[in-house]
């Protein structure tokens, strides 16, 4: 029997065997530019949405794509920045001729549910001193607001909200006052106070006493306290959760104050007319960068990871009414807002929607949109077939 090799003899042959595996396994999952064959793709120009709000990261889907992996293909590949309004949850019906999409996850939830779209990474944000690839909403108020305690105590005062209901941090919000309190954000306050600026415009107005409360997204405090030299204890949080959870599992070294459970954060999907080798490249690109990166220094975050389920996302907007037609319906508009039992003012008269006494200047206001159905008995026709809906 032939001895035994020696032992430093033996781990060298390992160790080669085991460098020419993870060389080949690279070379299959987009490893470094050389140790594979440039691929091919359909065409070389590609197109990425990105809300207009999200100018600074032009450098990141622009230019980091087209120098990192668009070189991966035998044609080289060109990614274009198409900036989309603001009200991105609007627009997603006219979306679908984009090949990426990147806006907040309940926006790509419904651009999978509507256009099959498919999550690819998410965006890990830096705010303040922290950061986290999970968001949720935050309710607070001023801390010398003796008024302010818990959301009930939000009946018939004003709330400050960034953008519109629709976003996810204030549509988690909602979520939660109801589950919390049987109390409506939008229909038991008196009004609500939407700005189209930043977070500091809402965070301004109720330090100021405009606004009894205000709604942001989480984060958004840190960064204004790390900023303006302020304090948290400035702040009064409503519902704050000591454990956050996202999934209904526990969040550790979450850094940020959170009123509700957590979600993904902003998340790129691909679109079915991209390849999935370009697809492939594009994750891997993103993955590179990190908080020292030019281009994450310019759009002020961490990094990437690979996208989580918007399972969350969609249990959420299911609970809230704004998937019409059940899980595999479409994603509703202003109407979704309304508690259980109650529809909408806007359906009986879209084209004058009510004015609300002592509206802020300068922002667009919302003053108990809702109103009580009438219950009614719905038997179906002899014959009939079709589903029925609610108008």
């Amino acid at each position: 029997m032939s001895p035994r090799p020696p032992e430093r003899s033996f781990r060298g042959s390992w160790a080669f065997s085991a460098l020419l595996l993870v060389l080949v396994c690279d070379g299959q999952t987009g490893g470094p530019v050389g140790t594979m064959a440039a691929m091919t793709a359909s065409r070389t120009d590609w197109t990425v949405g990105v809300d207009v709000s999200q100018a600074s990261y032009t450098d990141t889907f622009q230019g980091a794509l087209s120098s990192i992996a668009g070189p991966r293909f035998t044609s080289p590949l060109t990614f274009t920045v198409q900036p989309l309004r603001s009200s991105l949850s609007e627009e997603v019906a006219t979306v679908a001729n984009l090949d990426f999409v990147f806006g907040p996850s309940d926006v790509i939830s419904c651009l999978a549910l509507e256009n099959m779209a498919s999550p690819l990474t998410t965006l890990k944000d830096r705010k303040g001193t922290g950061a986290s690839s999970l968001t949720g909403g935050v309710v607070f108020a001023k801390a010398s607001n003796a008024a302010v305690t818990d959301f009930a105590s939000l009946s018939g005062q004003k709330v400050s909200g960034l953008g519109s209901q629709h976003t996810l941090a204030f549509g988690a919000c909602e979520a939660e006052a109801r589950a919390a309190a049987s109390f409506s954000l939008v229909q038991n306050t008196s009004l609500v106070a939407y700005s189209s600026g930043a977070p500091s415009d809402v965070i301004g107005e109720v330090l100021a006493g405009t606004t009894a409360a205000g709604v942001v997204a989480t984060g958004d405090l840190e960064a204004y306290v790390a900023s303006s030299g302020g304090a948290m204890s400035d702040f009064k949080i409503i519902g704050s959760k000591a454990t956050p959870t996202t999934a209904g599992k526990a969040v550790s070294g979450f850094p940020w104050v959170t009123s509700t459970e957590l979600y993904p954060g902003w998340t790129l999907a691909w679109m079915p007319s991209v390849d999935y080798d370009v697809a492939k490249e594009v994750r891997g690109a993103l993955a590179t960068l990190n908080a020292s990166s030019p281009q994450a220094v310019s759009g002020g975050y961490d990094s990437f990871l690979p996208a989580p389920s918007l399972g969350p996302v969609r249990d959420l907007q299911l609970g809230l009414g704004r998937i019409v037609g059940g899980g595999g319906g479409l994603c509703g508009g202003r109407q979704s807002t309304c508690p259980p039992g109650m529809l909408p003012k806007i359906r009986m008269a879209p084209s004058t929607p009510p004015s609300c006494e002592g509206c802020p200047a300068g922002r667009s206001c919302e003053c108990k949109p809702c109103f009580e159905g009438d219950e009614i008995e719905v038997r179906p026709m002899e014959g009939g077939v079709g589903a029925c809906e609610q108008w």
